[in-house]
């Protein structure tokens, strides 16, 4: 079994050279699409994606400040010192605060001493958020990660404690008294309108952060972006930080590929949680190109990618945009906008960037759960089929999504199927409408199907009924971003001593969300919906997967 699960792992570290180019926002062009209204319905609409966007401040004035504070104290368990120096890079607004602070943690790049300077490679995003209007720094956390020389730290007691320090001496600065920063800090920071980006390392050690902080009693840290960042394991089913929190996973990410999806997938099961969360799966992007002091090479393990693959600069572009974007909302107090507002569609692109995004209300309400009893209840007519299907391993159907099946977890789906333009897929889902934003499908194209073809993205209707028996439509366009097709290849497995034959498919297929707002939907009862119609009307033939199906608030 040990040489079976190897060869697996290191299958699911390659994808098939076939992807598409991530450079234009254009998706491929879609299949021809039957617009007429489906038979019964009183009215069609089209789902209007956009371009999600936003206009960086002008950063040319900001100086990044290089400062160096000296020693700080760390020990490890033996009670050695360990070298601890309390460098970083900081910047700051020229007008009056107090402006939010942003902490900037950086993950583990090769390692020569505790006197790297990662934290360096964000100076072009800590420069950005400063004209964006925030004190921001990013500062040497590598001991934190040089276990090997010095001891282990537990639960990243050692980079905490280099927090606590850093932040005991923004408190001195703001306060009037300099040690160092080079900057004039005076009044300048908003200590209770603190946010935390983790890139990395760094994403799981801003989470334990603000666990240890509201252990301690303190409530400062507002929100958390957590940057193709690792995952924090807790005893106990520990519920994730319940701060607003945005995570950036990328299509060739060769070192964490599957953890900020495996975050997202987990906290939407959490019981009390009251902060959103979101999910955007950037297409092009490597592990390595966020941060400029990382070599980068992570995308080697997924094959040949040239001509796929963003570039460090798109990445930063990137980055910068979603970081600004966020923060006016988590920061400043913006209204929620584009990826962050359930009445919305979801974006096509993201500043444009291809991307795959979902959003988490916690208030929504579930219409449809992915299990065998739910999809026994459903009603498919003509050339389509619903079925019952469950992504695990070892075995199992060859879509993949990002996240789905890792320490062993199974995730189930429903499986919609088609052959011709006639078919239907009815659920039943006798609810109350009316004070909801919009419907929301969890969907994502199945690449492995052949039903669908090759490099096209899906398109489908989607109708709600009435208990008067009036129906109103709409036709979500092959362009959606949760129906975009993503390319892979089958691996076969000869059976051996371990394990029988199997395939597996090479890529991921990351569910998305598909948010339809009700305003589409005016001219039918809200209040008294009876059943939803998935209309598969607009294709000749496809496959899709879903996890669920929601009201949102």
């Amino acid at each position: 079994m040990r040489k079976f699960i190897t060869l697996l792992l290191s299958a699911l570290l390659l994808v098939s050279a076939a992807a598409c180019s991530p450079v234009s926002p254009k998706p491929a062009t879609p299949q021809a699409v039957d617009t007429k209204s489906p038979v019964g319905s009183s009215g069609v609409d089209t789902l209007q994606g956009a371009d999600m966007e936003y206009t960086l401040a002008d950063s040319s004035g900001v100086e990044v400040k290089e400062f160096n504070l000296g020693e700080g104290e760390l020990k490890n368990s033996n009670g050695k010192d360990v070298p601890c120096p309390l460098d970083g890079i900081i910047a700051a607004p020229s007008d009056a605060g107090p402006h939010p602070l942003v902490v900037i943690f950086h993950g583990v790049a090769p390692i020569k001493d505790n006197y790297d300077k990662t934290y360096a490679g964000f100076d072009y995003l800590v420069g950005q958020l400063a004209a964006e209007g925030y004190v921001a720094l990013s500062f040497n956390i590598t001991a934190e990660y040089n276990c090997f020389e010095y001891g282990e730290s537990i639960n990243s007691d050692w980079a905490y404690t280099i927090y606590r320090q850093q932040m005991a001496l923004l408190e001195r600065a703001n306060a009037g008294d300099d040690p160092g920063y080079g900057v004039d800090l005076t009044d300048k920071i908003d200590f209770s309108n603190v946010h935390f980006i983790g890139h990395s390392r760094g994403g799981e050690v801003g989470d334990v952060f603000i666990r240890n902080e509201q252990a301690e009693g303190l409530n400062r840290i507002r929100s958390l972006v957590r940057i193709e960042a690792t995952a924090a394991y807790y005893p106990d089913n520990e519920p994730n930080p319940d701060v607003p929190i945005g995570i950036i996973i990328g299509e060739y990410d060769g070192d964490v590929p599957e953890d900020g999806q495996l975050v997202f997938d987990d906290l939407q099961k959490e019981p009390g949680r009251t902060s959103p969360a979101s999910i955007v799966f950037l297409r092009g992007a490597n592990h390595a190109y966020f941060n400029r002091a990382f070599p980068g090479g992570d995308e080697k393990k997924y094959g040949n990618t040239e001509g796929k693959l963003l570039t460090r600069e798109r990445q930063e572009g990137f980055l910068t945009h979603y970081a600004a974007a966020f923060l006016s909302v988590y920061a400043k107090g913006q209204a929620t906008w584009g990826v962050w507002d359930s009445r919305q569609p979801e974006p096509d692109t993201m500043f444009g960037y291809p991307v795959t995004a979902s959003y988490y209300m916690p208030e929504r309400i579930t219409l449809l759960t992915a299990s065998e009893a739910e999809t026994s209840k459903l009603t498919a007519t003509g050339a389509a089929e619903a079925r019952y299907a469950v992504q695990k391993e070892p075995y199992g159907i060859l879509f993949t999504h990002p996240g789905g099946t890792k320490n062993g977890q199974e995730l189930p789906l429903v499986n919609l199927r088609w052959t011709a333009k006639d078919g239907t897929v009815s659920i039943p889902c006798a609810a109350n409408f009316s004070n909801s934003s919009a419907i929301s499908l969890y969907t994502a194209v199945d690449s492995s199907d052949a039903r669908n073809p090759q490099g096209q993205p899906q398109s489908f209707t989607v109708m709600l009924k009435d208990q008067s028996g009036k129906t109103q439509s709409v036709i979500v366009p092959g362009g959606t971003s949760a129906l975009a097709y993503y390319p892979g290849s089958v691996e076969h497995f000869e059976a051996d001593e371990f394990s029988p034959e199997f395939d597996v498919w090479i890529g991921y297929m990351p569910l998305g969300d598909l948010r339809i707002p009700l305003t589409y939907f005016d001219k039918i009862d809200l209040g008294a919906v009876s059943e939803i119609i998935i209309g598969l009307d607009q294709t000749d033939s496809g496959s899709i997967m879903l996890s669920g199906i929601y009201l949102e608030k």
